[in-house]
């Protein structure tokens, strides 16, 4: 503890208790110890700063580190689906059409025009045969939906017919 009275000093005193250490200290006139303080103060504030900047420079290296992988990531997978996507092209291949599709041979022959004609025909009349099934199963389902109707009905005017002839019979 500081050497002093506080009666004395009482205003020093107050201000070391409700201020900070050097503060205080600078108001006793101890010129050592505030400079000490001031050191130490500094010290801490330069510390902070360094750790502040650490901290920083680590944030900064880990967005790079995850921006260097997504983007490793990404084209491993584009790569991926570039060979799946040639994978599945060869596989459609027939021989003629693989062989003419040779990288030695690759943009010097076209494909026959009357094949291309030919498979989009196809192509079409399956696309028609397809539609033509579907209008049909869902006329079947609105034919059977109108006479699941009509049986309905006809049930429940039997059910009325049976229901009005005790209430006839009461009547009489």
């Amino acid at each position: 503890m500081l050497d002093f009275d506080p009666t004395e000093k009482d205003y020093a005193y107050r201000e070391m208790q409700t201020r900070s250490r050097a503060t205080a200290i600078e108001q006793l006139n101890l010129p050592r110890l505030v400079a000490d303080y001031r050191q130490e103060d500094n010290r801490r504030e330069d510390n902070r700063r360094e750790d502040n900047r650490r901290e920083d420079n680590r944030l900064i290296e880990n967005r790079e580190f995850y921006r260097r992988e997504d983007n490793r990531r990404i084209q491993e997978e584009e790569e991926a689906e570039a060979a799946a996507q040639r994978q599945s092209d060869n596989s459609k291949k027939t021989g003629a059409a693989r062989r003419l599709s040779a990288p030695s041979l690759r943009g010097r022959s076209r494909p026959d025009p009357q094949a291309v004609k030919r498979k989009n025909k196809q192509r079409d009349r399956q696309v028609d045969l397809e539609a033509q099934r579907i209008t049909r199963d869902m006329e079947r389902m609105i034919r059977d939906t109108d006479r699941q109707s009509a049986l309905e009905a006809q049930k429940m005017m039997r059910d009325l017919k049976q229901l009005e002839q005790p209430i006839e019979s009461q009547n009489r």
